[in-house]
This record gives structure tokens, C-alpha cells and sequence, in this order.
């Protein structure tokens, strides 16, 4: 199962003397500067500065997670794995990227589709929507909503889409 966990952290500017001193483990890192991170639940870690970077740039894109605009709303989804909506869009509708894959070709065979000795299909990227009345369809994005400055995040707990 994938999920999506929202963890608000406070860093701290820390050199790493002053986290061994502390108690966290700096042994075998050759760096000096690094960050202790608290999360919402109080648990307490040191991080060399590279690594909390890193960290916090692979993390920025859940950091928006309302009020994006087309191109915020296709990367978060291609990268976070999440899915969006827009603002104005009611009930449980949202759309969400697919990644590529194969599926065996017999199970096409009955909506006419003959795979020429093939035995899986191809299918390229695409994106799915959820309808309000629990369906899925691919999704063409409009002239509007490729405008729209109101896409967020879908306010699910977790995603099970792949």
C-alpha cells in the first residue's frame, strides 16, 4: 500500500559537535553543518545538511498543496504520486497519473482487439478521473482547466492508485 503522510517539522540549525554532545549519532559523516528535526509528535533527529537538503527538495512539491496551477497539479502528480482536483469540483472527483504498463492482450481480445500474436498490450502514461458516481475514465484536461489556478491535492488520507 502507498500513503501520503503530512508531517510538519521544525529544523533547527546544528553542527554536529553540538549534536554528539546532544546524543545523536554523527560518527562516519565527514560534515559539520546539519539540521535537528522535530515532527508534530515531538520525535527529535539530526541531519547532516546535504541530507536534510536533499530531503526537504525531494518533499517541496507536497509543501503546495493548494491553489496550483496546471503544470504544479501534473508534476505532483507524475512525481508524488497523488491525486488532484480542482477547487470547484464536488464530492469524490479527482484525477490521478498513471505510469505505463502492459497487461495481458487475451483480456482485450473480447472488445474486438486482436494483438497480432502479441501477448500483453501496451499502455503509454496517462491520466485517470475518478467521477462522482465512483467511475473511472481517462481524463482530457480543457482550455479551462488548464488555466485554472485552484487545483490542490486530493484531501485523502492515502492513495492506493498504483
Amino acid at each position: 500500500m502507498k500513503y501520503i503522510e503530512i508531517n510538519f517539522k521544525n529544523a533547527v540549525p546544528m553542527t554536529a559537535k553540538e549534536a554528539e554532545e546532544k546524543g545523536y549519532v554523527t560518527v562516519g559523516r565527514n560534515v559539520d553543518d546539519g539540521y535537528e528535526i522535530t515532527d508534530n509528535n515531538g520525535y527529535k533527529s539530526w541531519y547532516p545538511k546535504d541530507v536534510f537538503e536533499h530531503e526537504k527538495k525531494m518533499s517541496y512539491g507536497l509543501c503546495r498543496l493548494k491553489n496550483m496551477d496546471w503544470n504544479d497539479a501534473l508534476n505532483i502528480m507524475r512525481e508524488q504520486h497523488v491525486a488532484v482536483r480542482r477547487k470547484n469540483w464536488s464530492g469524490e472527483k479527482y484525477i490521478f497519473f498513471v505510469p505505463e504498463y502492459d497487461l495481458p492482450a487475451d483480456t482485450y481480445i473480447a472488445f474486438g482487439y486482436h494483438p497480432n500474436g502479441n501477448k500483453l498490450v501496451h499502455f503509454v502514461d496517462h491520466i485517470l478521473i475518478h467521477t462522482k458516481d465512483n467511475k473511472f475514465g481517462f481524463y482530457a484536461t480543457t482550455q479551462c482547466d488548464m488555466m485554472a489556478n485552484d487545483w490542490e491535492v486530493f484531501p485523502r488520507d492515502w492513495y492506493d492508485v498504483y
